[in-house]
């Protein structure tokens, strides 16, 4: 008898277990996935999915091509977004964070060869820091340095026609020596004061042999 009531109990037990789990499982809440935009073919276009329904400030994001190749997929949390982007032959386009809309933290950004196009960082919308850039073939286009959104220091332009231009920066205004070389070889030289030309300019040819000087004061030639 008492074996009896023990499996009795333990029959029971079970059975409350699985009533349990069974009202677990019932109460949680399935992924809610949410089209939010399509093109006029009929794909989607924008797609949330959101882990809970009842909160819509957490979701899965996903952009598509209008054929139907994914553009965008990210997830947002809140305030907070991380996204990545891709071309619509499927090469990678973009990785980047964003605060409240604003582009946040380290971004890359490639060439749809592959090739990576630009690096940099940014603080709420404001770069800082250094960013690169880079021709599609590879070959060095812009390197400066920012600070709170402003150019500081000396920043760096390569054409793709062989023209290169240095600069000095302070708070975003020219300040500094320059050089600018054409794609024929000739050096121009100089000097920025707050955002105009200063002093002795110089023209030298490839052969290094001086073909031209101006002088300047508050950015005009003085005779």
């Amino acid at each position: 008898m008492l074996n009896i009531m023990k499996r009795g109990n333990r029959t029971l037990a079970n059975h409350l277990a699985v009533a349990a789990v069974v009202l677990i499982v019932g109460c949680t809440e399935k992924p809610f996935r949410e089209v939010k935009l399509r093109y006029d073919n009929g794909n989607e276009e924008v797609v949330r999915t959101y882990p809970n329904k009842s909160d819509t400030s957490k979701y899965l994001l996903e952009e598509f091509h209008e054929a139907g190749e994914k553009r965008v997929v990210g997830r947002v949390d809140g305030d907070t977004a991380t996204l990545t982007s891709w071309y619509e032959n499927g090469q990678k386009e973009a990785e980047w964070s964003e605060i409240l809309g604003l582009e946040h933290g380290f971004i890359q950004c490639w060439y749809a060869n592959g090739q990576l196009k630009k690096t940099g960082t940014l603080n709420r919308g404001n770069k800082v820091g250094e960013e690169h850039r880079w021709h599609d073939d590879g070959r060095p286009e812009y390197e400066a340095t920012f600070k709170d959104g402003r150019k500081e220091g000396r920043t760096q332009y390569w054409s793709g026609t062989g023209r290169y231009i240095s600069r000095t920066y302070s708070n975003d205004t020219l300040s500094g020596p320059s050089l600018e070389i054409d794609s024929l070889g000739v050096h121009i030289n100089g000097q920025y004061v707050q955002g105009l030309e200063e002093g002795l300019w110089t023209w030298t040819g490839s052969t290094g042999k001086v073909t031209g000087t101006t002088t300047y004061h508050l950015g005009k030639e003085v005779e």
